[in-house]
């Protein structure tokens, strides 16, 4: 997995390349790839994140949890929530949660918009009706769910 500071280069990368871009169907093939790209980016640092937590709590269960992770293609708050609450449990959860109410929901916020634009690039083909949204666009969401990602796992 490349570091956050790599992926945040790509994003800059693409973002140049789509405002200098002059043809439309082009510019969301650009928007279409970065979208894809963060998307994978942050299924990549949940499943590195959580395997750190399951190694530092039940060093036993890393086995089970990396294979439940092969069969988990999603990166919304959900599916990692559930993730999170075997490794630390349900009552732990609602602990974090309460006491972290803001970064959770700034967390769900960023990480829905991601995923809504990653759905849109990946399950449709370009045309010039095609509407994605510009790689900057996906550059700030992913910084606020990078930045209330890490603040979530620092306390678990």
């Amino acid at each position: 997995m490349i570091d956050y500071s790599e992926m945040l280069s790509r994003i800059e990368y693409l973002n140049g390349m789509y405002e200098d871009e002059k043809d439309g169907i082009r510019a969301q093939m650009i928007a279409k790839l970065a979208a894809i790209e963060v998307g994978g980016w942050i299924e990549e640092f949940f499943d590195a994140s959580l395997i750190h937590c399951i190694a530092k709590e039940k060093p036993e269960c890393l086995d089970e949890i990396k294979e439940e992770l092969k069969r988990v293609y999603s990166f919304n708050y959900p599916d990692l929530r559930k993730m999170i609450i075997k490794i630390i449990g349900i009552g732990r959860m609602y602990e974090v949660e309460k006491s972290n109410p803001r970064q959770v929901e700034m967390l769900k916020s960023a990480l829905g918009k991601i995923k809504n634009e990653r759905d849109k690039a990946a399950h449709t083909s370009v045309s010039i009706s095609t509407v994605l949204a510009a790689p900057s666009v996906l550059k700030h969401e992913f910084v606020y769910a990078f930045e209330n990602a890490v603040r979530l796992f620092e306390v678990i």
